[in-house]
């Protein structure tokens, strides 16, 4: 899912919420959509974030992906109930999505969770 990330100082992510407080549901499925398919049209099977940026009318562009467990990784993990430092390192050592139980469609938001540096 989604974290907002827009309190940022210098360049540096200061303030991190998920799920992103001011969006739509369907905003939200479409972000979703747009980095799952990004992710398997390149064939990623690793931990990553897809990263977009929206403007106040819902629109969004991707800007990067960054193929890596990021430093806010906790966030989601939070909202999720899964472990990405664990997953990634057992997909790492051969294992895939299904051997460790996690189908996208399965996955749900379960609350909220800030980060704050």
């Amino acid at each position: 899912f989604e974290r907002d990330c827009s309190v940022q100082r210098r360049h540096q992510k200061v303030v991190e919420l998920a799920p992103a407080p001011n969006i739509s549901e369907e905003l939200r499925a479409r972000l979703c959509s747009d980095a799952v398919a990004f992710a398997r049209k390149i064939e990623y099977s690793c931990a990553g974030t897809v990263e977009f940026l929206v403007d106040r009318d819902g629109n969004h562009v991707f800007i990067e992906m960054n193929p890596r467990i990021q430093v806010e990784h906790t966030v989601t993990e939070e909202i999720t109930d899964v472990d990405l430092v664990q997953s990634q390192l057992r997909i790492a050592s051969g294992e895939s999505l299904e051997d460790l139980g996690l189908r996208q469609e399965d996955i749900r938001i379960r609350g909220a969770a800030m980060q704050c540096r």
